[in-house]
């Protein structure tokens, strides 16, 4: 947003500027009108470049989201087989208290 009020502000300081200058040397309209002309195609390939720009942005959030989104997918996935060990850890031990012990008795 705040590049777009910069290209917008610039257009208007240089749209009065080449204005100005054109009019200040007294050429003919045809070459105003053509600083004009140039000074309009410049902001469009301005916004043209702030689009791009933009798009870029946008394409390189989607990888950061998607590389995000895995990697929290595997450390879930690890969470989930550590529980499961430890719950599988928990019942044995729940069902032989103290293996210690039956060794002895054999």
């Amino acid at each position: 947003m705040f590049l777009t009020l910069k290209i917008v502000g610039m257009t208007a300081i240089s749209l009065a500027g080449v204005s100005l200058a054109a009019s200040e040397l007294n050429l003919p309209p045809y070459v105003q009108y053509g600083a004009l002309g140039l000074a309009a195609f410049m902001v469009y390939k301005q916004f043209q470049y702030q689009e791009k720009i933009t798009d870029q942005h946008r394409q390189e959030r989607g990888e950061i989201v998607n590389a995000l989104k895995t990697e929290i997918d595997k450390r879930e996935n690890v969470v989930e087989k550590n529980t499961a060990a430890f719950d599988r850890l928990i019942d044995a031990l729940i069902k032989k208290p103290c293996l210690k012990d039956e060794q002895l008795k054999q």
